[in-house]
């Protein structure tokens, strides 16, 4: 029972995202995507790490090119930082949307009209 409690209250949660978190989250995986497809600043290099550069395994995680959350020291601090965050949003988002289309051969643009319909739908 108090299992189900709990995922009815996730569900009621992530129901009522404010649009201000979801330009967030927008914004989060633009960044992650401009970091894949190397489109940032040099100051960014290294910002994130793939799971596939972390080992030599063939897991799923490392053939989809997601990113590897950091370790969080803290709740806080850890849990809130950017690169925690964004390598969330970026692994939800591939395994939701990204998966299932061809990204890499669209246009930036594209992507970004993508992932607007994907946050803005609810």
């Amino acid at each position: 029972m108090l299992y189900q409690n709990k995922k009815k209250k996730k569900r009621e949660t992530q129901m009522r995202t404010s649009p201000l978190e979801k330009l967030i989250q927008l914004e989060n995986y633009l960044l992650a995507l401009k970091y894949h497809k190397n489109m940032l600043l040099n100051a960014f290099d290294g910002m994130f790490k793939y799971v596939n550069d972390q080992h030599r395994h063939n897991t799923r995680s490392a053939n989809n090119n997601k990113i590897v959350l950091p370790q969080a020291n803290t709740t806080n601090y850890g849990l809130n930082s950017i690169t925690y965050k964004v390598a969330k949003d970026w692994n939800n988002v591939y395994d939701q949307v990204l998966k299932e289309i061809d990204y890499k051969n669209l246009s930036l643009n594209q992507i970004t009209t993508i992932l607007k319909m994907h946050c803005f739908r609810q």
